[in-house]
Formats: structure tokens, C-alpha cells, sequence
């Protein structure tokens, strides 16, 4: 993934946009206080060569002091305002870094399809921006208020030094600035490798978490597999580091080049200087201030580029995040509002995930309707995951259409096709908020909390036993986020879940595989309630578990993708096929 070629003028106006809307009184204090540190080093100076000029005129230290006052002043001033700097910038910092990711997190908010995140480019450069924007806007204030100190340092040197003689200036300004182009394209490309090694990066995080995080403790302990993972990181680390290094030392010797062009260039200036001293041309005061200037010039100049080249690295960054911030991902949506769900219709629907040669879903049709309770079943791979994230819109079909109430979904508001359905994933949240969170979260928009809805999710989906048997009630933190948190079993965090799904308004629900970690008894007992809440609602529920489904209104069997069988139980079993199959498997291993 390479970089494009940017706008950096455009980049850099952005970005100090950026930074005035999110603290504009303290970027300007920021401002105002490096100006006056810029300036420091030019009134010593200055204050140095007038009394090296008028010491031999002296007659008290009275006769110095309107000399030494401004150097007494500017002294004293730059002492004031280094710790200020140092606060301003820090609380700065926090606000860029804050406003970055929260801006950041609005940005993926918006994205309404999957489809997105199952990219690979676009996921590198999530994941890209999610690593850097640490450190990145600390680089940001630092390196630009940096640069905007010595900048105004070295144009004061500049204009001071041009009336003495106006090639001095031209003569630095020359011998710094091919090594400084060489630089700035060095870091570029060191950019652009950052990013194509953002996915060499991410697999090193990930062998990092399978070695330490619990996740995986357990099978780590008895497989005993750490050995094999760590040659993969250090393999990993490896690659990154060779073409970091590579980087690194190429940035260098472009820097050893400067250095070395800016000591040739101060050596001969000094020279021509010092010659024009002898024949009376400047004053010794003279001498002491140019070379004063020179040795600033010369450090600035060096620190100048350095830091230029840093920043840089840091506007290309801050492109990358504008550019994602900026890019329409989403899918398209209609204007009509979906109030309840009458009829769902598949006409020829298939669907194939990114990245994968066989489609998931191969020419679908088929007519549902409300109150029904639809079972979608078939073995795991069969699609019947993939179904639901369609009927919800999460992704597009390929080829075909999905129509509800007679429209084609994609005339709906994307937001109204969702809110109409609770949903239980197969690979739900687990959530480190309390309890009570974990439920309520399904309708953030209101603010208090509905306790008839509340109570009935709770009750409907087991979850009201899990909260009893917490040292907290509803207010117990779960997970190990918190101290005080309690981790639960799958099974009761599948409650959790699924009191979520309830809870949630809209004519529909969803269940994906909803009793897979469910005991016998507890599954026969969700099944019982599903069912009875179900009488008037539109029900669509995945499993490859039949037992306790006979009271479905309606099957669709699935098998590798395509829709094999359709129909009430007793159409769907008469027939020799996938469900039959399934069904007496199951059947005959219950009896054993």
C-alpha cells in the first residue's frame, strides 16, 4: 500500500485548523510565549556585542545598565516561560490526542456496512491510525512549535547577518538545501514503509497477546505450543526491524551530509568575517555577534531540518487520518421509514464474503411473514449467520435483492431496517460494563430505563437466575475490566445476550444459534420461552440443533450456501434431505 502524493501545503493548513478549533485560546498563548522564546537568543546577542563595543567607554556599571537591562530582561523571560511552554504544550497534547480519537471513533461509527472493516486496506489503516495516534499529536505540538520557534530565530539571524553582507544568508541557506530535499524524500518513503509494515506490526501485537493475555493461558499451558509462537514474533520482529534499521541509517547519513555542509559553510563565512575584521572593515563587537549568529544559524538550521523532516512524517500521518476522517465507506440508503415489518422476500439473493472465492449464499428466494417464527438451519458453514447480516443490512447482496413490504430494502433509512429487529449474535458482546449495562445498552437512546421491557427480557431469556446468583444484583460489573468485576460462565453470559436482544424495541428478533452454550435443561426452557413470547412477533432463529424447534411456523434449510428446502416441519422432514438427516442424527444421539 503505497502513499499518494500529497498536498502538504494543504496538510499543514488543515492540521493548524485542526488545532485552533480544538484549543484555539491556548494554541495562541502557546504561540505567543515561543515567540518570545525565539526572540531571547537575538537581544543576548545583540546586548553582548553592544557591551563588548562600549566597554572600553564605560565609566560605572551605571553606564552599562541600559545595555545589560534588555539581556538582564530577556534572561529572566526565558526562564518564566520555559515551564509555561512545557504546562501549555502538555494540556494541549491531552485535548489533540483526546479530540483525535474521539473524532476517530465517530469516524467508524459512521460506517454503516461490515463490509469495511472485512477489507484489508482498510482495516492496515485503522489499525495504522489506532497505534500511532498515541504518540502522533505529541510529535505534532512539539515538532511544529519547535519549528515555529526557530524559524522566527533564524529570520532575525538571517536579516541581521544580510546587513553585513547579503550572501552570507544565501551562502547557509544554500549549502543546507540539497541534503535537506535528500531528507525530507528519505522521510517520505520511511512513512510509506510504515504503512505497508502496518500488517507486520499488527500480526506482532497479535503473537504478543496469544503469549501473555489469559484468552489463551489454558491452551497454551497443555498444548505447550509458546516455543513455536515465539519463533513466529521474533521471526515477525525481524522483518520490522531490518527495514526500520534500513530507515534509520539512511536518514542518518542524509543528516551526517548536513552537518557536514554546515560546518564547511560556517568555516569559510567565518574566515571571510574575520578577514574583514582585520582591515577595519567591522568592529571586534562585530566578530563576537556574527559568530554568536553563526553558531545560532548553524544549530537552528540543523535542528530546523531535523525536526522539519520529523514533522514531516507527522503531516503525512496527520493526511492519512484526514483522509480517512473524509472518505465515504457507507452504504446508500433511502429516505422511507420501516415502522414494523410485515413481509421479508429474498429474489435470487447470493453473497460472497471479500477476499473468498465461494459465495456464502447462492441464489436465495424465498417470502417470510409476520408473526412468523422461522428457523434457519443447516450444518455450521451452511450460511445461516450470513443470511441474518444481510436481512440486517450489515452487508449487500452481490447479485439479487432483499425486499420488505414490497421495497427493496435499500429504500429504508439503514438505521430504521436495524432498530425493527433485537438481535442475538452467535459471537455476541461480552461487555465489561455491570450487568444491568450489558442489557440496557440495546436502546441507548432513552434515557430511563423501561422497566416493564426490563423486566420481561430478563425474565423471557433466563437472564433474571444470572443476575440473582451476583454479589451485586444488576450493578455487578462483569468481566475483569474492574476489581470488583465477575466473570461468568458462557452460558450465562449467553443470557446476558440474549435479555439484550429482548430488551430491544422493534416488531422482530433475531437469534443466531441462541441455545449453543446452553445445557440440555436450560436449552429445553429457552426454547419454551422463545417460542411462547414469540406468538406475535416476526422470529428468526439459526441452530443445528432441531430438537424443540417443531413449533416453528416455518424452515429454511441450508446446505453449503443454498436454500435445499423450505416449509412447515412436515414438509421440511417428509421429504428424504439435509433436515431429515439432521434430525434423526440428532435424534438417535439423544437417545444414547
Amino acid at each position: 500500500m503505497q502513499v499518494k502524493k500529497k498536498n502538504y501545503l494543504r496538510t499543514a493548513l488543515r492540521t493548524m485548523g485542526f488545532l485552533m478549533k480544538t484549543a484555539p485560546k491556548l494554541l495562541l498563548l502557546l504561540l505567543l510565549f515561543l515567540g518570545v522564546q525565539a526572540l531571547v537568543p537575538i537581544v543576548v546577542t545583540t546586548a553582548i556585542t553592544r557591551f563588548i563595543d562600549g566597554a572600553m567607554t564605560f565609566t560605572g556599571i551605571g553606564d552599562s545598565l541600559p545595555i545589560l537591562l534588555p539581556l538582564f530582561i530577556a534572561l529572566a523571560l526565558d526562564a518564566m516561560v520555559g515551564p509555561l511552554v512545557m504546562m501549555i504544550q502538555g494540556e494541549l497534547t491531552d485535548l489533540v490526542a483526546g479530540t483525535m480519537n474521539d473524532e476517530l471513533h465517530g469516524a467508524i461509527d459512521k460506517i454503516n456496512t461490515l463490509a469495511v472493516l472485512d477489507d484489508p486496506t482498510t482495516y492496515h489503516r485503522l489499525e495504522l491510525l489506532r497505534q500511532e495516534i498515541a504518540y502522533r499529536p505529541v510529535n505534532l505540538l512539539i515538532y511544529s512549535m519547535s519549528i515555529f520557534r526557530m524559524c522566527i530565530t533564524l529570520l532575525v539571524i538571517f536579516i541581521q547577518l544580510a546587513s553585513y553582507s547579503f550572501f552570507i544568508p544565501v551562502i547557509l541557506f544554500i549549502s543546507l538545501l540539497p541534503q535537506s530535499v535528500a531528507l525530507y524524500k528519505l522521510q517520505v518513503e520511511a512513512f510509506e514503509n510504515t504503512v505497508y509494515r502496518s500488517p507486520l506490526a499488527r500480526r506482532l501485537h497479535y503473537f504478543s497477546e496469544v503469549l501473555l493475555k489469559r484468552n489463551y493461558a489454558q491452551e497454551r499451558l497443555v498444548y505447550r505450543f509458546a516455543d513455536t509462537v515465539r519463533k513466529k514474533y521474533r521471526d515477525t520482529f525481524q522483518t520490522i526491524y531490518e527495514a526500520s534499521k534500513r530507515d534509520r541509517r539512511r536518514i542518518t547519513i542524509a543528516s551526517e551530509w548536513i552537518a557536514l555542509g554546515s560546518v564547511i559553510a560556517l568555516i569559510l563565512l567565518t574566515l571571510y568575517f574575520f578577514r574583514q575584521v582585520l582591515v577595519g572593515v567591522f568592529s571586534l563587537g562585530a566578530l563576537a555577534m556574527f559568530l554568536q549568529y553563526m553558531r545560532l544559524a548553524s544549530l537552528s538550521s540543523f535542528q530546523l531540518i531535523q525536526e522539519g523532516a520529523l514533522l514531516m512524517d507527522t503531516m503525512l500521518f496527520m493526511d492519512h487520518y484526514f483522509d480517512f476522517l473524509g472518505e465515504d465507506r457507507n452504504l446508500k440508503e433511502g429516505n422511507l421509514p420501516l415502522r414494523s415489518i410485515k413481509t421479508i422476500e429474498c429474489r435470487g439473493v447470493s453473497f460472497t464474503y471479500p477476499g473468498r472465492k465461494e459465495p456464502a449464499l447462492k441464489d436465495l428466494n424465498f417470502h417470510i411473514e409476520a408473526p412468523w417464527k422461522v428457523a434457519i438451519v443447516g450444518v455450521n458453514g451452511s450460511g445461516k449467520t450470513t443470511l441474518l447480516k444481510l436481512l440486517l443490512r450489515l452487508y449487500d447482496p452481490d447479485q439479487g435483492e432483499i425486499l420488505v413490504n414490497d421495497h427493496p430494502i435499500s429504500a429504508y433509512k439503514i438505521e430504521d431496517a436495524r432498530k425493527a429487529f433485537g438481535v442475538l449474535f452467535q459471537d455476541f458482546g461480552r461487555f465489561s460494563w455491570s450487568a444491568e449495562e450489558n442489557i440496557t445498552i440495546a436502546r441507548p437512546e432513552t434515557k430511563e430505563k423501561d422497566m416493564a421491557s426490563y423486566e420481561m427480557a430478563l425474565k423471557t431469556s433466563g437472564a433474571k437466575e444470572v443476575m440473582e446468583e451476583l454479589p451485586h444484583d444488576e450493578e455487578t460489573y462483569l468481566g475483569k475490566l474492574y476489581d470488583e468485576g465477575v466473570e461468568l460462565s458462557g452460558g450465562q453470559w449467553q443470557k446476558i445476550a440474549t435479555a439484550r436482544a429482548f430488551y430491544r424495541e422493534g416488531d422482530g428478533r433475531m437469534f443466531d444459534e441462541p441455545s449453543a452454550a446452553l445445557d440440555p435443561l436450560s436449552e429445553k426452557h429457552f426454547w419454551d420461552r422463545l417460542l411462547a413470547w414469540s406468538d406475535n412477533k416476526l422470529t428468526l432463529f439459526t441452530s443445528h440443533r432441531l430438537h424443540g424447534l417443531q413449533k416453528a411456523d416455518w424452515f429454511l434449510v441450508l446446505n453449503k450456501g443454498v436454500l435445499e428446502q423450505q416449509g412447515t416441519f412436515e414438509d421440511v422432514y417428509e421429504v428424504e434431505g439435509v433436515f431429515r438427516q439432521l434430525y434423526d442424527a440428532q435424534a438417535k444421539a439423544q437417545e444414547k
